[in-house]
């Protein structure tokens, strides 16, 4: 009777452990399914940046094949127009000053995307090995459980062949 006792006490740790376990796993995959809408929102944003960015140089190159267009119409015209070709030289230098700035932007955003590309992959990898930790001690703590276990039921029989 007492087998049995024991044997249903063992498996309701059984339980109560795969129990936990399963809890782990769906918080695990909680966090995990979290992440990955976090990436996919961020790729949509990349995504919708591209997007901006494509249509930015679809418009800088159209204004640059006008202005282009406008200067050979002028070039004929030199003589007569050549204070409005000096205030067309003046609105392409702004043009290419916006350029340049635009272009450090986004140079100054894409190296921000790639450190916070690297955060999220150390993140990753912190979280892994604290994964490795975690299930190392369960391992442990649970073969210390049956130590314990062992010693009581050891305990128990020298009890009951004592009497």
């Amino acid at each position: 009777m007492r087998e049995m006792d024991d044997s249903i006490s063992v498996m309701e740790i059984e339980s109560k452990e795969d129990k936990l376990e399963i809890s782990m796993l769906q918080y695990e995959l909680k966090q995990r399914n979290e992440k990955i809408e976090m990436m996919q929102e961020d790729f949509t944003t990349t995504c919708s940046e591209r997007d901006g960015l494509r249509q930015t140089l679809s418009d800088l190159t159209e204004q640059h094949a006008s202005y282009k267009k406008k200067s050979e119409m002028l070039s004929g015209r030199l003589k007569s127009m050549n204070a409005s070709l000096l205030s067309m030289m003046q609105q392409q230098e702004i043009v290419l000053n916006a350029t340049k700035a635009r272009e450090e932007q986004w140079e100054n955003l894409s190296k921000l995307r790639r450190e916070k590309l690297k955060s999220l992959v150390y993140l990753e990898e912190q979280d892994a090995s604290e994964e490795v930790e975690l299930r190392n001690c369960l391992v442990k703590q649970t073969q210390e459980m049956a130590a314990i276990k062992a010693t009581i039921a050891t305990a128990q029989q020298e009890d009951t062949g004592g009497m």
